[in-house]
């Protein structure tokens, strides 16, 4: 069957399914009942105020109203014969049901409302059958941080691991799924969000931290979608900046540090929101904006240019006055014919980690009618950034600069079909670039032949050269979805949904190929004395020719999904969701299933002889969860489910065509052919709300994830080794988490949330990879066993606390304490090895890190302004990020001491003051003095805020 065909049909049977808009409204349901009889209440208005939402009651006295934003309102019902009430103070938030009770009492309805205080923050959620917290601006506003991610990692389950990457529940930093208003915004090249929100323009964030809905999909750990916010009735603005320096007492370490900068990093935001002039209120925008400029806190020093590089004197010709011996001053800047020998950097310091980021998101809504709403949403980020790496530190303009910009636009119908129903129709385009380059033109003169970059001794630290790599990729995605709720029988809420993505992929990666050229026009292979003596040398940069050095293909994979599922809502008794997901992709690609016959066969070139279509892969994967309330403040939960995700199409597409250099190479290939990588989940929670205004919430889970892909050793019968993508890793994580929340009182000022994560994360072991291979004539797999997971973190505590006077202060607190994450301990090769250290059996040494904000607010007129106070890293603590593996610390390393000799040459020429090179504190320092391998140092920031 043809792919549109298939699509055809998964498009009409979701058309046919009462589909949801997945993940970005909530309901309000209750009742309205006779205060002196209990009786409910037929055909009361109940309506949330100031907006057009509302519903009326049935027979029962029972309603419900669907397809509300997340917020807090205020509801009021009405009925003749009886006073109006309104509670106030509700919140909603998304894929939760905020239940209510009226209670009227009889009296006209001409009457002012009596009003009640509604539950602004619910501790206990009686429809939590998964475990999702709802994070809402109010709380992102109210912390120290500014960007969303920074308050997804207090939850509970989630870890960071010292690349900065957020894993939930023992699972890869890509299997999580990031949604936009219900739109998936992962990139299928790497599983990773393509596009970044501001703090300024979410309203709600919820992050599912295990089990999930059937609504969500393509993903094996968790979700986190972001809901944005729209324009309301009035006209809002806001400005937002701050900048800031590092101040630290650790200068020793960090070069440069102790040079103040009040504007080293600096962040400014602006929103803009509110209805169109002349439109009725039927037309309302909101737009936000953040931009935000670092300019280091790493840094390095422009000993040398790229041009320089340097040659031992023994390297020239007899009859050059440069000739000498080997132990004569190296001879810099060799290849200028107008050289003095010497290196032309001048010494400046240079920040190597700089980075700029610019976001904007807008939203345009427009009413159609009572019933009919048109939403336009785009996103669109841009930014650059440079890596610090070391072996550049002293010539840093020689480093490439990484480029990203992505954007997405949706446009989407929603059509409210009667009081019980409602669809959403959506349509999305949108792209995810990302390149890398020194120059942007590849023929730029300034690309210099490889033989400049020379490392200066047998330091790693560079002479000069220039970093020749470019890196191109650009994913394209269009995307429909069709999604409808239908509230059924009262406890029924239905919910289904279909969704086809359909990719372009565009990848182009290469170092850029310098040689000369040969007097018939073809390109030769350079010489170190074709630079240093042809004077009539003509150098000509291009793409590689040779398939072996360059990696280009171009893809159109296609994945879709249909669900269906129906929380059942029976009162107080029992709450259940049930549902099934189906996932389908699509790799439109092609495999070699004999590729070991034909390695044997065909040897090098394009091995291709027996390649075919990869299969069309389709899955189902059925979920239940159930939360059963115990009493009113107690509720048990447990939820079981079957999760699949796409492999990164990175890995899934790697030598695309198939192509061996040579007969004794050790070709590596991708798969597009492997299965769908699937986790089986389990869990079981309890929430307990102690006081009016204190809860804690247990959680068990364990996670079994088989079909992990993993690239795997063939030895063919010949001996022949060749690696390929396979589906043959396994792991599995087990663990418990313990939130602890103090809510404020009504009248209150304090506020503190405690969540510990135990966990232990198991997958197979990768090292020795030697010892890790598949034999084709024994027909056996060499024996592997479950090691810990590279960012596995068995114990977490995260707090975060604060005072708030409303209208007038507030202070926050985040606090961090973390067990390390794995290493594995490997002695250097100068010690002779009577032990080989299992995998990841080392752990690092723990982390802790305090965060701090307070704001203080005035009022003049309709505007409202603050001052803030934000340090990160407030007691200026250096955790170990990266360590050496023959100690497991970050500044020190048994090689210092098993290899004393290493640096004999190059201390001796420092010593006797050979011009151009370093201190003698680089070489002391060599494994000591490594900033980049320790967390950032204390940050402080100053800002303000103008709201109106």
């Amino acid at each position: 069957m043809k792919l549109h065909t298939r699509l055809l049909i998964l498009i009409y049977f979701g058309l046919l399914s009462s589909l949801v808009f997945a993940g970005s409204t909530g309901k309000i349901s209750g009742n309205v009942i006779d205060a002196s009889t209990g009786e409910g209440l037929p055909f009361a208005n109940v309506f949330i105020n100031g907006t057009g939402m509302g519903a009326a009651t049935d027979i029962d006295g029972h309603f419900t109203i669907l397809n509300v934003p997340p917020g807090v309102y205020s509801v009021t019902a009405s009925v003749v014969g009886y006073q109006k009430q309104t509670i106030k103070d509700i919140r909603v938030n998304v894929d939760f049901t905020t239940n209510l009770e009226f209670k009227l009492n009889p009296g006209s309805v001409e009457m002012a409302a009596i009003v009640v205080e509604g539950d602004r923050n619910p501790l206990i959620r009686q429809d939590l059958t998964n475990p999702t917290v709802a994070i809402t601006s109010k709380t992102i506003d109210e912390l120290p941080v500014d960007q969303i991610s920074d308050v997804i990692r207090l939850q509970a389950g989630v870890s960071v691991s010292d690349d900065g990457k957020i894993h939930i529940r023992g699972g890869y930093g890509n299997e999580i799924a990031y949604t936009l208003n219900g739109i998936s915004l992962n990139d299928p090249y790497g599983n990773q969000r393509s596009i970044g929100l501001a703090t300024n323009a979410v309203q709600e964030v919820s992050v599912s931290t295990g089990t999930f809905n059937a609504e969500y999909g393509n993903a094996l750990s968790g979700v986190v979608n972001y809901v944005t916010k729209e324009g309301g009735d009035k006209l809002s603005f806001s400005l937002r900046g701050y900048a800031g320096d590092y101040v630290t007492s650790h200068s020793d370490l960090f070069t440069n540090i102790d040079d103040i900068d009040p504007v080293n990093r600096g962040r400014m935001e602006a929103t803009l929101g509110g209805p169109i002039p002349f439109t009725n209120n039927k037309l309302k925008i909101f737009v936000s904006s953040v931009y935000e400029n670092f300019k280091g806190s790493l840094y390095g020093k422009r000993l040398y240019n790229p041009s320089d590089s340097y040659l031992s004197p023994e390297s020239f010709r007899d009859g050059d006055p440069r000739k000498g011996t080997p132990t004569d001053p190296y001879i810099f800047n060799p290849y200028n014919s107008n050289s003095k020998g010497l290196p032309t950097g001048g010494g400046a310091i240079v920040p190597m980690n700089p980075s700029e980021n610019w976001n904007l998101q807008g939203n345009m809504s427009y009413r159609l009618s009572s019933l009919v709403k048109l939403r336009y949403e785009a996103v669109y980020n841009k930014g650059k950034y440079q890596k610090y790496i070391r072996s550049y530190k002293f010539n840093p303009d020689g480093r490439r600069t990484w480029r990203a910009e992505g954007l997405i636009q949706t446009l989407d119908l929603t059509h409210t079909v009667n009081a019980n129903m409602f669809y959403t129709l959506k349509a999305s385009y949108g792209y995810n670039q990302s390149e890398a380059y020194l120059y942007k033109n590849l023929t730029d003169s300034r690309y210099l032949p490889p033989l400049y970059r020379r490392t200066v001794g047998n330091t790693t630290f560079l002479a000069g050269g220039t970093d020749n790599r470019r890196f191109y990729r650009k994913t394209e995605t269009a995307t429909v979805k069709g999604d409808l709720v239908a509230q059924l029988f009262t406890s029924h809420e239905v919910k289904a949904g279909f969704e086809a993505r359909f990719h372009k992929l565009n990848v182009e990666s290469f170092s850029v190929e310098i040689g000369k050229q040969n007097p018939d026009g073809s390109f030769g292979t350079l010489t170190n004395d074709d630079i240093l003596y042809d004077s009539t040398l003509t150098l000509i940069r291009r793409k590689p020719t040779s398939p072996a050095l360059i990696t280009q293909y171009t893809k159109y994979p296609v994945d879709g999904a249909v669900y269906i599922q129906d929380k059942i809502e029976l009162a107080k008794t029992l709450i259940l969701n049930i549902g099934l997901r189906y996932e389908y992709f699509d790799p439109k690609s092609v495999y070699n299933p004999e590729l070991n016959q034909d390695l044997l066969s065909e040897q090098f070139g394009f091995i291709t002889k027996n390649a075919e279509a990869a299969k069309i892969k389709q899955r189902l994967s059925p979920r239940i969860s159930i939360s059963y309330p115990i009493t009113d403040r107690g509720v048990i939960r447990f939820s079981y489910g079957h999760f699949y995700q796409n492999g990164s199409l990175s890995r899934l597409y790697r030598n695309p065509e198939f192509f061996v250099t040579n007969v004794g190479s050790t070709p590596t290939f991708g798969n597009p052919n492997v299965n769908l990588q699937r986790s089986v989940q389990y869990e079981i929670g309890l929430q307990q709300q102690l006081t009016d205004n204190f809860k804690f919430d247990l959680t068990g889970f364990y996670k079994d994830v088989r079909d992990y892909i993993f690239t795997q050793s063939v030895f063919t019968t010949t001996g022949r080794e060749f690696r390929i993508l396979t589906n043959l890793a396994y792991s599995n994580v087990r663990g418990l988490t313990l939130s602890l929340t103090q809510r404020r009182s009504r009248d209150g000022m304090f506020y503190a949330n405690l969540d510990y994560t135990f966990q232990v994360a198991e997958g197979n072991r990768t090292y020795p990879a030697d010892d890790l291979f598949f034999s084709e004539a024994s027909g056996k797999q060499s024996e592997t066993y479950l090691v810990p997971l590279s960012f596995d973190r068995q114990h977490i505590i995260n707090a975060s606390f604060g005072l708030y006077d409303q209208g007038n202060w507030t202070l926050g607190v985040i606090a961090n304490f973390q067990t390390g994450t794995p290493y594995t301990p490997i002695l250097p090769t100068t010690i002779p090895r009577v032990i080989t250290y299992i995998q990841n059996s080392g752990r690092k040494t723990i982390q802790w890190n305090v965060d701090f904000k307070f704001e203080k607010y005035f009022e003049v007129g309709n505007f409202r302004y603050s001052l803030f106070l934000q340090v990160q890293n407030l007691f200026d603590t250096e955790n170990e990020r990266l360590v050496y593996n023959s100690t497991g610390r970050a500044l020190s390393a048994v090689e210092e001491t098993s290899n004393s000799f290493q640096f004999t040459d190059i201390k001796k020429r420092i010593n006797r003051s050979d011009p151009g090179l370093f201190g003698i504190d680089e070489i002391n320092g060599y494994y000591s003095k490594r900033p980049e391998r320790i967390s950032r140092p204390r940050e402080v920031r100053l800002g303000f805020s103008v709201i109106f």
